[in-house]
């Protein structure tokens, strides 16, 4: 498997997760999806910070280098967000405003990625490469998963 069909996996389940969570007025129904979520995402982040993030870093060139670090400091927005959220009652309009400021952060976030991101790895990655990122990935995401 290649790493961006990994990364595009977890875009997808991140995004409907995100929809349903803006969507209901059921607090109960908020919470658990948004625990959920915040565990698959957490995992997700991490293990793309150290497997395509730090190969973007040591590439050449400086816009591509620049994409591992943009990526970072956004996966440091959403973890603020989430952290607010996981302290917040989703009954509150303080609590759906986050939610939704996350919602609008991820799908810019995932939009760049699939573009950016995914045209970099589609350039200077080789599919054996690109098949051991995703190994490495999915590895990263399962321990992290394990240990939540």
């Amino acid at each position: 498997m290649d790493i961006r069909d990994c990364l595009k996996q977890d875009h997808d389940e991140v995004k409907q997760l995100i929809t349903q969570i803006c969507s209901t007025d059921d607090a109960t129904e908020a919470k658990n999806l948004f625990r959920q979520m915040k565990e698959a995402l957490v995992a997700h982040s991490r293990s793309e910070e150290k497997v395509v993030y730090a190969a973007l870093k040591k590439l050449d060139a400086e816009d591509e280098k620049e994409l591992g670090f943009e990526g970072e400091v956004e996966h440091a927005l959403v973890d603020n967000l989430l952290e607010q959220l996981s302290h917040g009652s989703p009954s509150t309009a303080p609590w759906k405003a986050r939610a939704k400021v996350l919602k609008e952060m991820l799908e810019h976030h995932i939009e760049e990625e699939e573009s950016e991101i995914f045209d970099c790895l589609a350039s200077e990655f080789d599919d054996g490469r690109r098949e051991k990122m995703a190994d490495a990935f999915l590895k990263g995401k399962e321990a992290l998963l394990a240990h939540a």
